[in-house]
């Protein structure tokens, strides 16, 4: 199967990133921040004649990827407002960033403290124990954010993986069918979702359906070098 991971990996860069995996390298910084970022825009503070951190100004350094100015100013904003869910994710999102997944754990928990039916914070916690193969966790996580918004492409597409990872393989299967439906019609996220279908039916060894799901992926993407070579090897 790592023959078939690595060529999906390929395919995956032609199409726009589904914000499946969070990568941390600064050449992605700009796409990662996107991806990390509060699906709300912050409330604008108004301007103040105190030297204290503004929410506005911190949050514009956030969005620049200036992570070393950013984390203090949101960290000293964390202190005045223990509350303020925009300013917990943010940081949660250098924190992972950065590498100290523990610091963005405890993040995204607090946030689930203050509003447990947060959603975003409980399909980014499932990403981050997937990423560290603590799949139970990660299954509760992501089912939670799948039920609050069971419409989400990404969400389902993130339990979909976890499902895969742990071999249950016709829920990722229904997933990830469900997952097509949030996306326009013909469009290259679908074939990358065809791809990923494709692939779990080869694990669980039922050629006719991969090739149907590669031969679908294909129509949307002819030019697909992950879908043309699985459809040649069946």
């Amino acid at each position: 199967m790592g023959r078939i991971d690595s060529r999906r990996a390929k395919s995956r860069s032609r199409v726009i990133p589904v914000a499946i995996t969070v990568v941390i390298a600064v050449a992605a910084l700009g796409s990662v921040l996107v991806f990390l970022a509060p699906t709300t825009q912050p409330e604008q503070a108004p301007p103040s004649s105190q030297s204290g951190p503004s929410k506005s100004g911190a949050t514009a350094l956030y969005e620049q990827g200036e992570l070393e100015k950013a984390l203090p100013e949101l960290e000293r904003l964390l202190e005045e407002d223990p509350r303020d869910i925009d300013v917990r994710t943010m940081l949660a999102s250098l924190y992972w960033l950065k590498g100290e997944s523990d610091k963005a754990e405890a993040q995204y928990r607090e946030i689930l403290e203050i509003d447990p039916d947060h959603a975003d914070s409980k399909y980014r916690l499932g990403i981050l124990f997937r990423q560290q193969d603590r799949l139970d966790e990660a299954l509760v996580q992501l089912q939670s954010a799948v039920e609050l918004r069971p419409d989400s492409p990404l969400f389902l597409s993130e339990l979909a993986k976890a499902q895969t990872k742990e071999g249950r393989y016709e829920e990722a299967v229904a997933n990830w069918r469900a997952a097509l439906k949030g996306y326009p019609p013909d469009s290259l996220a679908q074939a990358t979702l065809y791809a990923e279908i494709g692939d779990v039916y080869v694990r669980m060894e039922k050629p006719q359906l991969a090739r149907e799901a590669y031969q679908a992926g294909l129509k949307i993407d002819p030019d697909n070098e992950h879908l043309k070579t699985q459809l040649a090897e069946l």
